[in-house]
Order: C-alpha cells, then sequence, then structure tokens
C-alpha cells in the first residue's frame, strides 16, 4: 500500500480486529519512506497497535522518515481485556508531514512467549543510576 501527500497532513490508516483476550501477538510489517518529512508530526512512517478506537497505544515502531529502503517493523502486544485492538499504519500522526510511504508484507500471529529464545548480550543496557530506593 502507498500513502502520499503532497501537502501537510495528519495521516493514519486503521483496521479494527478482534483477537483472544490477554494474550500474546506479534505483528510484523515492511516500510519503505520517500521525501517523507515531519512538519510538527511526531509519528511518521510506522505502524502502531492500538486500543480499540485509537484509545491508547499497546505498541509503536520507530519512527521512518527521508528516503529509507525496506526496514522490518516487528511488534510485540498484549492484547487488552476486551480482545479489540487497531492495527495503525501511519504517514504522519499526531501532527502534520508530507511525503510517501509504502507498507507490505503485513502479518499477525498469536505467540507463546515462553517459547522465544532469550536475548542476552554484553552490552550495557544504559548509563541510567539505580535509586538506593530500589531494593530485592
Amino acid at each position: 500500500m502507498r500513502v502520499t501527500s503532497s501537502q501537510a497532513s495528519d495521516t493514519a490508516l486503521g483496521q479494527e480486529v478482534c483477537l483472544h483476550p490477554g494474550r500474546w501477538y506479534r505483528f510484523t510489517g515492511w516500510v519503505k519512506t520517500q521525501g517523507l518529512q515531519p512538519l510538527d508530526g511526531t509519528v511518521t512512517g510506522t505502524f502502531q497497535i492500538q486500543r480499540s478506537g485509537g484509545r491508547g497505544q499497546l505498541a509503536s515502531g520507530s519512527n521512518h522518515q527521508g528516503e529509507t529502503d525496506w526496514t522490518k517493523v516487528l511488534l510485540f502486544f498484549q492484547t487488552p481485556p476486551d480482545g479489540r485492538v487497531r492495527i495503525a499504519l501511519f504517514l504522519t500522526g499526531y501532527g502534520k508531514g508530507k511525503g510517501t510511504a509504502w507498507f507490505d508484507g503485513l502479518m499477525l500471529e498469536a505467540v507463546d512467549l515462553s517459547q522465544l529464545p532469550a536475548v542476552i548480550t554484553r552490552e550495557r543496557l544504559g548509563t541510567g543510576t539505580i535509586s538506593p530506593m530500589q531494593y530485592g
């Protein structure tokens, strides 16, 4: 799917789906951008998984702007108690932007987190400090 706007616009497309309540899912999709400029939009060229009606975000991919080649976006989320979610494709959102984004290869599948491999690295998770009020 290609979404293009030559004028400043706040543009997203969404589809409401009903899933098993409380279950974990993996959403996979591909995005490519050309000349995508966020003017004051904070979400550009990506996917979001939202609560039904767009009332709250469950997962969001990283923003893509300018010129990008096809990039795989992978999102894990747990469905709310009613099982209803919205899958949203964003050209630009929560503000305006212009350009082109392509979306392809969308896939949604239930996952069993206990069956996913654990990823252990030697890389530091951040440079922050641990509060002395946290212990265990």
